[in-house]
């Protein structure tokens, strides 16, 4: 018969000190702000950003208001997939916070398209944006998918498609700086992309799920030595 004291010292025997993780929220915004600077030294590199951008965002509030809580909603996205990835560490109110976060960001881009702040023009067209788009949300997805799986996800489809968002809004979202600005051809050729990503990753990743995630299931075989023999 397995005792207490018997399972507690079979359990604590080869236990070693370890050091704490990170907080969730400090490891999200250290992984956003450094994808965020590779996405941008990335557009830099690939082409020049629109001629008077940063005129245009002071003279168009309503587009820096669309930046903003462009960035906004993605750190907010971000934070939460870095709680998610711990049990018991995301909340119900973190995951209002985040949808009315997006809820404000998708209604200012729908006032924009209707009535844009800025005149629609061809100034800075890039003619691979939207390969852009997919091509610089790569690397920032594969890396916060390693982060996001050290932590034992439960819902790992859902937090690893999360994360490729994520990592596809912030090309995206810098795109509307640097490549020709108008409501549609933004979002046909900046947001569309990022979220055709998103939905193959999380496709992909629902239908692999069994063979990638298998050591992700709770149930857990006992050990023989701490199995009660039979009756």
């Amino acid at each position: 018969m397995v005792t207490t004291e018997l399972l507690i010292r079979d359990l604590s025997r080869d236990l070693a000190p370890v050091r704490p993780r990170r907080a969730p929220g400090v490891l999200a915004l250290v992984w956003l702000v450094v994808a965020l600077l590779a996405v941008a030294a990335a557009t830099s590199f690939t082409g020049p950003w629109r001629p008077g951008v940063l005129a245009q965002l002071g003279a168009a509030p309503r587009f820096a208001l669309e930046v903003a809580l462009g960035l906004l909603s993605v750190s907010g996205l971000s934070v939460y997939l870095f709680r998610l990835a711990i049990p018991g560490r995301a909340s119900r109110r973190g995951a209002v916070a985040v949808t009315a976060v997006f809820a404000m960001w998708l209604w200012v881009l729908l006032w924009n398209a209707l009535a844009p702040p800025l005149a629609p023009s061809m100034l800075g067209k890039r003619p691979h944006c939207a390969v852009e788009v997919v091509l610089f949300a790569l690397l920032p997805a594969l890396c916060g998918a390693w982060l996001l799986l050290r932590r034992y996800p439960l819902r790992p489809v859902a937090t690893l498609s999360g994360i490729v968002l994520a990592s596809a809004l912030l090309p995206a979202l810098l795109m509307q700086l640097a490549c020709m600005y108008d409501p549609v051809h933004g979002a046909l050729f900046h947001w569309l992309p990022a979220v055709i990503l998103s939905l193959s990753a999380g496709a992909l990743l629902y239908g692999l799920r069994r063979r990638l995630w298998g050591f992700m299931d709770n149930r857990r075989e006992i050990p023989d030595r701490f199995r009660s023999p039979p009756h």
